[in-house]
């Protein structure tokens, strides 16, 4: 069965950005997901210490027409923390690039006090 978009009805959020990434700005986009569990679960948790992703990203020479370079430029970003119900820690932080290559190295302060 194929279904037709009825165009008089206003689009919904999620309809709009299915239509985004399937046809629109975000079509040639990644969605770049850092997970971190560290092992050592004392000096690592939230407060003690925090926790950094160093990203550097190289965008595929084929989307250099459609996306400019300097937008995605490599850089430090701080990772949020939640600690879990069984008292380990998590950090996790989500990006979108356009298709390209990654280097993602994750950094810690040393904890505090």
């Amino acid at each position: 069965m194929v279904f037709l978009k009825d165009r008089s009805k206003k689009q919904s959020l999620e309809e709009r950005e299915w239509y985004e990434r399937a046809f629109g700005a975000k079509q040639n986009m990644m969605t770049v997901r850092i997970i971190f569990k560290p092992l050592n679960k004392v000096s690592l948790k939230t407060g003690k210490c925090d926790i950094w992703a160093n990203i550097k990203y190289k965008m595929f020479p084929e989307m250099e027409g459609e996306f400019d370079k300097a937008d995605y430029p490599d850089k430090m970003v701080l990772i949020d923390g939640e600690e879990e119900e069984n008292g380990h820690w998590e950090y996790e932080s989500e990006f979108e690039y356009p298709f390209g290559t990654f280097n993602i190295e994750i950094l810690y302060s040393t904890p505090k006090g």
